[in-house]
C-alpha cells in the first residue's frame, strides 16, 4: 500500500518534531530510592533534592 503525499508529509513532520524534542528524565529513575543525588555541571557541583511535599530543589 502506498502513502499519499500527505501521509509522507505528516510522517516526515512528526520524525523531525521527536528528533528536536528533548528527552524527559524519569525522576524515580535518576533518584533510585535515594533523596538527593549530585549533578556536576561544569565543575559546579550542585544537589538536586526532593522535598517532604515531592518538590524538587536543586542548590549549589
Amino acid at each position: 500500500m502506498m502513502q499519499t503525499d500527505r501521509e509522507k508529509l505528516s510522517s516526515t513532520e512528526s520524525s523531525s518534531r521527536n528528533a528536536n524534542e528533548e528527552k524527559a528524565f524519569i525522576s524515580s529513575q535518576l533518584f533510585r530510592g535515594k533523596s538527593a543525588i549530585l549533578i556536576d555541571h561544569r565543575g559546579e557541583l550542585y544537589t538536586l533534592r526532593i522535598t517532604q511535599l515531592g518538590k524538587l530543589i536543586l542548590t549549589k
